[in-house]
């Protein structure tokens, strides 16, 4: 039995830069609400909609303006806005994750107190690895309110490489059963500084209420 698989562009993500890659796309997902709308995110810092196949021309999400003079991104592919995810309660009007969006992204040392310090401090902190949590906003659902933001996480990173990546909440768990509502987080090791395998533990994935 062959198999033939055939490639079509859908859409086409604002470029963000003048020079390849035009754009850095990382993570494309839908927010479970049944509106058929898709989300996908350009590390430089926005995240967009895709509805009805077009992408919306005004960004869900601008992290770069969001978090002006906080908010990094370069071009090594790793530093930027990474990832998000949505609660699985989003679209429960009644339930406190409703609406609610979190974002992984990296931002300078400077911008906040870290909750895990970098294990090799004497070496200095690149950047820190930033774990958020924003709302729509009520007036535009094709919106987050950039005012709504709550900080979840900081992890301060000795280089420039091996950050935070990927957001999740468990896609099997029902409401009532003790894994929903737990967002799990994955932490790079913090890079080439370290002579061996690294690994950072948290304990219990925290539960986003």
């Amino acid at each position: 039995m062959k198999f033939a698989v055939v490639l079509e562009d859908v859409v086409q993500v604002p470029a963000s830069s003048d020079s390849p890659p035009r754009a850095r796309i990382n993570f494309l997902f839908h927010a479970g609400d049944g509106s058929h709308r898709l989300f996908v995110n350009d590390m430089t810092g926005k995240i967009y909609v895709i509805r009805d196949g077009h992408v919306l021309p005004q960004p869900f999400l601008d992290m770069a303006i969001a978090r002006k003079g906080s908010f990094t991104s370069t071009d090594l592919f790793e530093q930027g806005l990474n990832t998000f995810a949505f609660h699985p309660d989003f679209a429960r009007g009644s339930r406190p994750g409703s609406g609610k969006l979190y974002t992984f992204s990296t931002e300078t040392p400077q911008s906040g107190i870290a909750d895990f310090p970098t294990p090799d401090a004497a070496g200095g902190v690149d950047h820190h690895d930033v774990v958020a949590e924003w709302s729509i906003d009520p007036a535009n659902p094709n919106r987050i309110d950039p005012s709504s933001r709550r900080e979840i996480l900081r992890i301060a990173h000795p280089l420039h490489d091996h950050v935070g990546g990927q957001l999740g909440f468990n896609p099997n768990a029902k409401p009532g059963q003790s894994e929903y509502g737990l967002l799990y987080i994955g932490v790079g090791d913090g890079a080439t500084r370290f002579s061996g395998p690294a690994r950072l533990t948290l304990g219990a994935p925290p539960r986003i209420y």
